[in-house]
């Protein structure tokens, strides 16, 4: 196949992520017929940067994830899909959305990091987590009179995922979820969910001045 069938959406899929969808406009339904006709029924997830999931005309990021489709149902209205990220993909060319979006694109692994900088960046991640962590406590605290830490994923159980997973695990918003993905390898990447971290914690650290 010269091109991939694409589903812009207003979230960013991670790799290993689930995600459910209902699918019910024409053109994504013509899609899904395509997708059934591969050995492996799948499709690029992209995030949209301006404009709206419905109705086409919205400008598009240049990554993406491979969606691998796991199931499909009947829904109110259209059909139900359950998928789970796969590889990231690097948008090559758009193609006209005829019919459906669609896009030429090439796997994307994670290239080589700065291994002198993978200590650093390690590091400065759990500092700025701890910093979260710390923050978020003392504002829930003081909203409701409990503090409680969040869930997060350990590291040790997937290195390679952990960034994607802590992301996950701490809600981040799509624009910072897309330039974690968009990151080209792992050291790039714990730096950039750092930043993402430390400004979730200017937020919560402003607001505690105003209470």
């Amino acid at each position: 196949m010269t091109w991939t069938p694409m589903f812009p959406l207003g979230v960013v899929l991670f790799p290993g992520e689930a995600i459910a969808l209902r699918v019910f406009e024409e053109r994504y339904l013509a899609m899904l017929e395509h997708c059934a006709s591969m050995p492996s029924p799948s499709f690029g997830v992209v995030l949209i940067e301006r404009g709206s999931e419905v109705g086409g005309g919205d400008a598009r990021s240049m990554v993406a994830t491979l969606a691998h489709i796991d199931n499909t149902s009947p829904g109110i209205g259209g059909v139900m899909l359950e998928c789970r990220g796969a590889e990231r993909l690097k948008i090559l060319e758009w193609l006209p959305d005829d019919p459906f979006p669609r896009a030429r694109v090439e796997v994307w692994p994670d290239e080589d990091a700065d291994l002198a900088a993978a200590l650093p960046a390690r590091r400065r991640l759990g500092d700025s987590l701890d910093t979260l962590i710390a923050l978020a406590g003392e504002d829930r605290r003081r909203v409701s009179g409990r503090r409680s830490a969040p869930r997060l994923p350990d590291e040790r159980i997937d290195p390679a995922g952990y960034p994607f997973a802590l992301a996950r695990a701490l809600g981040l918003p799509a624009a910072d979820r897309y330039r974690i993905l968009a990151a080209p390898d792992q050291v790039t990447r714990r730096a950039v969910l750092a930043d993402a971290i430390d400004d979730a914690a200017a937020v919560i650290e402003f607001r505690g001045r105003g209470r």
